[in-house]
């Protein structure tokens, strides 16, 4: 159940001081271009699976229902893993009851946030009817198209009072590498995407570390976008890897940021990565190898592993 597979590599293009490139990269490269606004909205529901072949089945439909769509920058899926299955190809366990699934998709405004809400709407439904348990979900990006999105659901009575009830995330600061954020040629989503969630207790403090950490990443090669987005006192590093070497270089280069941060001005509450079975198998030997028992990027991290059956279209 849930199998996986490699995939390709994102591609990144050169941009121009003050206006993009006439022409986009020819060749696969994550570093050394200059970055893009960090505007995109992630909409991230979490669920606990009662049904897990019905869950495959309906997320099955549900990524070909959203394929359609123009405006789409990445939508896939990935699951915690607990039952031992020694048929299950390339990771020996399988997705069982209680496991988590978690959605993983991306979308340029508001206006293509709230089509594809309401494009899915009978799946959502359909999942919510016994396979799954709505356990979270989070919508983040700017302020303008989230206040958009937020006006439209407590408007909309075709939606479930679940999604009434999410959380909004603004974004505070970041930096992406997507010249083209949608409408680009399917590909596999291969993209290795940590999100972790901090408490915040010195907002001063922790916005100056926030900002350093994502100065710090502009440099890194590998890294598709970096950024923060926050609630109240809730405080989330959404950013995302074209492998995990890439994610691993950029955990040695914060560091110092990570640790100031995680000191006195936040406290790190949660991490999650979402990642392959090939790309899982090397994190898991960079945090043995490095000994990294607690805190960002460490045994600590929960593991949702993709399945293969996810695309993006971002360039």
């Amino acid at each position: 159940m849930f199998a996986m597979s490699a995939g390709l590599a994102l591609r990144v293009p050169l941009r121009a001081e003050g206006h993009r490139m006439p022409l986009r990269a020819r060749k696969t490269q994550m570093g050394g271009a200059a970055p893009y606004p960090y505007n995109f909205i992630t909409v991230e529901p979490t669920y606990t699976i009662n049904d897990p072949e019905a869950v495959q089945q309906i997320m099955l439909e549900y990524l070909t229902n959203s394929k359609s769509e123009p405006g789409l920058c990445y939508c896939g899926f990935s699951t915690t893993r607990s039952a031992p299955d020694d048929t299950a190809p390339g990771w020996r366990f399988s997705a069982a009851v209680g496991d988590k699934l978690f959605v993983r998709e991306a979308y340029p405004d508001a206006e293509a946030t709230l089509f594809h809400l309401a494009n899915v709407a009978p799946l959502r439904e359909k999942l919510l009817a016994e396979p799954a348990t709505l356990a979270s979900l989070e919508l983040h990006g700017p302020a303008a198209a989230l206040e958009t999105c937020r006006l439209a659901i407590s408007d909309e009575g075709g939606l479930t009072d679940a999604i009434k009830g999410a959380s909004f995330f603004e974004v505070q600061s970041g930096l992406s590498r997507l010249e083209k954020e949608s409408g680009g040629m399917p590909l596999p989503l291969v993209l290795v995407s940590l999100h972790t969630t901090f408490s915040v207790s010195d907002t001063a403090a922790a916005t100056r570390l926030c900002e350093e950490i994502v100065q710090r990443a502009e440099s890194e090669e590998n890294c598709l976008y970096c950024g923060w987005t926050r609630n109240g006192d809730q405080l989330v590093c959404r950013e995302a890897y074209g492998t995990v070497t890439g994610l691993a270089k950029h955990a040695d280069n914060i560091r110092e940021c990570m640790d100031a941060l995680t000191s006195g001005p936040a406290k790190l509450e949660a991490s999650q990565l979402h990642a392959s079975v090939g790309q899982m198998k090397v994190f898991n030997e960079f945090v043995a190898d490095t000994r990294r028992e607690r805190g960002y990027c460490s045994q600590e991290t929960e593991r949702f592993l993709a399945a293969d059956m996810g695309y993006s279209r971002v360039e």
